[in-house]
């Protein structure tokens, strides 16, 4: 039911490319936004110019311009992008935030970016996650709308979870989650009984991830109950040896498909979540990075590999496997793209990569 006494706080416009180029909120001036390589780079409101420097991944300034009078501050951030320090003539200032982003606005903070580097938006303190695309709201640690992917495939089920329920290990860029839960429903079921499966649905309505964490099922959680009650008829049966037998290879090939499942959404979640190029300072960390970013040039590799050889469309998905290949193509090459060019940067620093021998066990 809508209310009849709503009132207009701000009107939004988007480019051709669907970002968010200006915002006219009430009784105030338009603002309006400029963006380089995608990422915001220039707001302009009334007499105000802001501009943020920034080197690939890294944010290192702002310059604040009020009619020919120039204040330029330098940013200090952590591994996600997030200002945590704000340095300029008048001294230091700390900015905190919560592990979902909530800044309360008379703290101070006077960055053009904030958590995880993205722009809060003044009117309505959210974040407009890509962009524009999507609101985030970290006082109730959601999104205003549902992601657009579908939850069978990279959008989970939960369409307005943001990052999981893991928003300090992972950050969401784009507004779109490519985490769903509920992978091996059966396999829980299993080793730990039908309660296990049910307790996983009901966290992923609530939009908690369960402590094991679970990826990529295709199970909804109305599809649950039906699980169990068709793991319970399956039980063997001691005067069918049989049945058993087939009961039991289905069983491995279930659990193969699965393993299957499990992998290639291990493998799809690596490559869209983002990495930083940034080189870290010690050399261990960086190998670890260097390490990571090789896998995500194998991940592509194996995932245009799998759905070049499994033509056929997977049951319930949106997406063939010939779009499947476009999207992972395109994958590998700004996988192999951003795996050069932080290559690049480890050379010059620490000289060739040498992988460590493996450890005895």
């Amino acid at each position: 039911m809508t209310s009849p006494n709503q009132t207009v706080l701000c009107k939004y416009r988007y480019d051709p490319l669907d970002r968010l180029a200006s915002s006219s909120p009430v009784g105030q001036a338009d603002v309006q936004r400029f963006y380089q390589k995608n990422r915001l780079a220039t707001e302009i409101e009334g007499a105000s110019r802001r501009t943020v420097f920034q080197h690939e991944d890294l944010l290192l300034a702002q310059q604040r311009r009020v009619e020919g009078a120039i204040e330029t501050t330098l940013l200090a951030t952590d591994q996600q992008r997030s200002v945590l320090r704000l340095v300029d003539k008048s001294g230091v200032e700390p900015v905190a935030y919560s592990a979902y982003g909530h800044h309360p606005a008379e703290s101070g903070l006077t960055s053009l970016l904030g958590f995880n580097g993205e722009r809060r938006d003044p009117v309505t303190g959210h974040y407009l996650l890509g962009n524009g695309y999507r609101a985030y709201n970290p006082v109730l640690m959601r999104f205003n709308s549902p992601d657009s992917l579908s939850p069978f495939d990279e959008g989970g089920l939960n369409a307005y979870g943001y990052c999981g329920g893991d928003p300090v290990g992972v950050v969401d860029p784009s507004g779109h989650m490519p985490f769903s839960i509920l992978i091996q429903a059966a396999d829980m079921i299993e080793k730990f009984g039908p309660q296990a499966a049910t307790l996983i649905a009901q966290r992923a309505l609530q939009g908690v991830s369960p402590a094991a964490r679970v990826l990529g099922g295709k199970h909804t959680p109305a599809a649950v109950p039906s699980l169990v009650s068709k793991k319970a008829s399956k039980l063997p049966s001691a005067s069918a040896s049989a049945s058993t037998s087939t009961s039991s290879a289905k069983s491995v090939s279930s659990r193969r498909r699965t393993e299957q499942r499990r992998t290639l959404e291990l493998k799809r979640k690596n490559l869209i979540n983002g990495l930083s190029t940034r080189l870290p300072i010690d050399e261990s960390s960086a190998k670890r990075r260097y390490e990571r970013f090789e896998g995500r040039v194998r991940d592509a590799e194996y995932l245009i590999e799998h759905y070049t050889k499994n033509p056929e469309r997977v049951k319930h998905s949106i997406i063939n496997p010939s779009q499947s290949r476009e999207l992972f193509g395109a994958k590998l090459v700004n996988a192999e793209t951003n795996f050069n060019a932080y290559r690049k940067k480890y050379i010059e620093k620490f000289g060739e990569y040498v992988r460590d021998p493996p450890k005895d066990k």
